[in-house]
């Protein structure tokens, strides 16, 4: 059930879909310099609830990134629904959209699919305010 302001009342529809954004993912050192010269054109979820931006191996290939050269990290990350999502390494990156950048350390999961951006990627990329959660509520907000 989703309020409908429309209607004022509660009414039986499915929940929006999880916010997308296209971005551009390339690898680079720990010393910030470009590693690799591949980089991925992806859509990836922009998670607000996300402490950590995550990865499937999928990723990998595109990436042009052999499971060998990821860093080694001790780091477990719990999805949603509390499980773990066996992290088996990490890459540094740069991810770009719409002209800004953030550099992440992106954690590479074997049971999951996709890309992850988390709320502070997310603020480095403008999509999130910086002040986001304590900003200013939206003139539309009801």
């Amino acid at each position: 059930m989703e309020w409908n302001k429309n209607h004022q009342k509660f009414v039986s529809q499915r929940p929006a879909p999880p916010p997308m954004i296209d971005v551009q993912i390339g690898v680079i050192s720990l010393s910030g310099e470009i590693a690799k010269t591949v980089n991925a054109k992806t859509r990836s979820c922009a998670d607000s609830g996300c402490q950590t931006c995550t990865a499937g191996s999928d990723i990998l290939k595109r990436l042009d990134v052999k499971t060998n050269e990821l860093l080694n990290t001790k780091h477990n990350i719990l999805g949603i629904t509390d499980s773990s999502l066996n992290v088996i390494g990490a890459l540094t990156v740069e991810i770009k959209f719409r002209g800004a950048i953030s550099r992440q350390l992106l954690y590479i999961a074997s049971n999951i699919q996709g890309v992850y951006l988390s709320e502070t990627a997310l603020k480095d990329l403008g999509v999130l305010p910086q002040d986001f959660p304590n900003g200013s509520p939206s003139q539309t907000a009801a």
